[in-house]
């Protein structure tokens, strides 16, 4: 299991730090919607370029890696390798920022905790194993102070 978190000292700040975190998936999912549409449309378009096409193919030469409907089929190929990563990369960007933890030079990484997870906190511990990869949790209070805590893999 990887984990990554961020410390903060106050519930406050942690549910300040939520919040970015909420609208930096409702544009990245905005972004991957709008991706979808426009793979949708030039499908379309390439199913009725097809429907319509009724000469003989078998001397044409190879298809043009650069031809119609490539962007929107190599923007949803990145959209759909995408969709985890912005979620990593804003958690890790905010780690930087706020977190009052040393891991923040790290964005906030904690490692691959596999077999170790009996060495953390027992509230920390506890909402950790919950979590799905990609997930992330609320506010968690420690004897360290409040952790969003975020589990990569």
């Amino acid at each position: 299991m990887i984990l990554r978190h961020i410390l903060v000292k106050h519930e406050y700040e942690a549910q300040d730090i939520e919040r970015k975190l909420d609208e930096a998936a409702a544009v990245n999912q905005t972004k991957i919607q709008k991706v979808a549409a426009d793979k949708a449309v030039a499908d379309e378009a390439a199913a009725e370029e097809k429907r319509l096409d009724t000469r003989d193919h078998s001397f044409d030469p190879p298809p043009n890696k650069n031809g119609p409907g490539t962007k929107a089929r190599k923007a949803a190929a990145a959209a759909a390798l995408a969709a985890d990563s912005p979620a990593v990369e804003t958690f890790s960007e905010l780690a930087k920022k706020f977190s009052s933890c040393s891991s923040r030079e790290v964005g906030g990484s904690l490692g691959d905790l596999t077999g170790k997870m009996n060495r953390l906190d027992a509230a920390f511990r506890e909402a950790a194993e919950k979590l799905s990869p990609g997930e992330r949790t609320g506010p968690v209070r420690t004897q360290f102070g409040f952790h969003i805590i975020f589990r990569e893999r």
